[in-house]
């Protein structure tokens, strides 16, 4: 659950709102429980309907990789390709990550594009400001 202070911290550092007061954050460890990351489940609206996706972040605090784990919309699940996907690998809180410039966007999912990234923001935001 955010206090007052790191909602306003990761809205500050994202430019993205925050509209949950909590998020679902599990740390991942190695065997000799080293932190090795985390691992996030969010979820952003596509056009109409909510996306379900996860974010696998290191611990320097990179991007991992992105799934999409339920895409509801009737057109633009061309976001849920390895390819388009795989653009989030390595950015972190202080990368641009900003569709059009250094996430492509996706003719016909243009709304889905933009909360995807947006929210991938709004997630190494959160792990810098709350971890």
């Amino acid at each position: 659950v955010f206090t007052d202070d790191q909602k306003a911290e990761i809205e500050r550092r994202s430019g993205i709102p925050v509209a949950i007061r909590a998020q679902k954050i599990w740390t991942v460890s190695g065997p000799g429980g080293e932190r090795l990351g985390w691992f996030v489940v969010d979820y952003v609206i596509g056009k109409h309907l909510l996306i379900d996706y996860a974010v696998a972040i290191d611990a320097n605090r990179a991007v991992k990789g992105v799934e999409v784990l339920s895409y509801r919309e009737s057109y633009g699940g061309e976001i849920r390709s390895r390819a388009w996907l795989k653009q989030f690998e390595g950015k972190t809180a202080s990368s641009t990550i900003s569709l059009n410039k250094d996430i492509s966007n996706i003719g016909g999912a243009t709304l889905s594009s933009r909360h995807v990234t947006e929210g991938v923001k709004r997630i190494l935001a959160t792990i810098d400001v709350t971890q």
